[in-house]
């Protein structure tokens, strides 16, 4: 590494630490947020050799357990916050690296500085939530999955991880290691195995990516009797799919209606099962033998109000991709509120239109990568798209939203050569 690079890469990791640690003071110990209780229980219980359990000591399945043994392992939510704080700063560093190798070293000075500087990325390193740990994992799959080879006949050229069956079947297994810090990468295999070739290594990157959650799945059909990879997935068809399509189309404010309609579906859920499992009260059962009732009611009901499905799921979409958080600025700033809700607000939106626009620039020069990013953002984007959709959502995009927005800025001054199968490489000239 050369004097410079190593003069730049100690800037942005310094920079990044420096403003989550800011964030980090400022905050006054404000570390948990309403999910966080639904991780460090099990983690307590896990870590003094009690099982994987609940607070009432039943088998938790409404979360997997990457998150609680990250917690188990830094001890306490203070040293969890500190560590997802200095691996945010690390990602920013990778975030530099992997745009270098992109673009050029502009859009990589670009591409760094967008990531430190996001809101909901800092703000979310601040609570006990999963969002930092698996935009860890997120990304440094994306990079392994699209490392290039320099080989012919294949269109956008070889990827290393495509070209055995031993790395993919490495790259599924780290998959499945995401899928159980948060289930919501459940289909994201299927972005890959796009990619990947040739068939033999598809297959064994699809089986091993299955793998893990699938055994999951089945330790909670033994403990429960439902095979579940995470049974919040039926509450939140249930209180946030259905019930959102409902409220959206109340005249009322949708918190209210939605906080209306969720009570009126829960109940009706509880009824259920209470008649079909002939038990006094629903809540006595094991939480995955309720979402499996939930997410029956739910499905039925979203799909019976195709107006309402659709106006939440573009609500969920709109929320996931413009809600800017600036909020959790305000209460560390001594900036008027007005203006902080104001800068923020514009740069959220701004750097989405960038993205898009890095988008077409990558485009240009290397369309397997632009095409695996796009599908990518829009899989996530659109699969946690409902009534519950927030700024921290789009969390684990923000290093890719950062690269797309850094192409559009600097033009990623890159060129074609005539012998890497159509692979884009960057200007030497940067």
């Amino acid at each position: 590494m050369s004097w410079n690079r190593y003069c730049a890469v100690s800037f942005v990791f310094a920079f990044a630490l420096a403003a989550h640690l800011a964030y980090f003071a400022a905050s006054n110990g404000d570390f948990f947020y309403p999910d966080s209780a639904t991780y460090l229980v099990p983690a307590h219980n896990l870590e003094h050799g009690l099982g994987f359990v609940d607070a009432m000591h039943r088998p938790e399945t409404i979360r997997t357990p990457g998150y609680p043994l990250f917690l188990i392992l830094t001890r306490n939510a203070v040293a969890a916050v500190l560590v997802q704080h200095l691996l945010a700063a690390l990602l920013a560093v990778a975030v530099f690296f992997v745009a270098e190798r992109w673009g050029n070293r502009r859009t990589a000075w670009i591409a760094a500085l967008l990531f430190i500087v996001d809101t909901p990325t800092i703000h979310y390193a601040n609570k006990v939530l999963s969002e930092t740990l698996f935009t860890v994992v997120f990304f440094a799959i994306v990079v392994a999955s699209r490392h290039p080879e320099r080989s012919r006949g294949t269109w956008g050229g070889g990827w290393r991880a495509a070209a055995l069956p031993g790395p993919s079947t490495a790259l599924g297994m780290t998959v499945g290691v995401l899928v159980l810090i948060r289930p919501v990468a459940i289909l994201w295999f299927v972005v890959i195995a796009l990619f990947i070739r040739p068939r033999k290594a598809m297959i064994a990157f699809v089986i091993s990516a299955l793998l893990l959650p699938v055994a999951w799945g089945v330790r909670n059909r033994a403990k429960t009797g439902v095979f579940t990879i995470a049974s919040v997935a039926g509450t939140n068809m249930l209180m946030y799919r259905a019930a959102g399509a409902l409220a959206i189309m109340d005249d009322y404010e949708f918190p209210d209606a939605l906080a209306d309609r969720q009570r009126e579906l829960l109940d009706e859920a509880q009824a259920l099962i209470e008649r079909e499992e002939h038990v006094p009260d629903a809540t006595e059962l094991p939480h995955a033998v309720q979402a499996k009732y939930y997410g029956s009611l739910g499905r039925r009901i979203f799909l019976q109000h195709p107006p309402g499905a659709f106006f939440i799921t573009l609500r969920g979409i709109e929320m996931n991709v413009f809600d800017s958080d600036a909020d959790s600025m305000q209460i560390v700033s001594r900036v008027p509120e007005s203006i902080v809700m104001m800068t923020i607000d514009a740069f959220t939106h701004i750097e989405f239109l960038l993205a898009i626009a890095g988008l077409f620039v990558m485009w240009k020069r290397n369309r397997e990568l632009a095409l695996f990013i796009a599908l990518t953002l829009l899989y996530f984007i659109v699969i946690s798209a409902g009534g519950e959709s927030e700024a921290r959502f789009r969390v684990p995009l923000m290093p890719l939203y950062a690269i797309c927005a850094a192409f559009a800025i600097s033009g990623a001054s890159m060129t074609r050569t005539p012998d890497d199968g159509g692979r884009s490489i960057a200007s030497t000239s940067a």
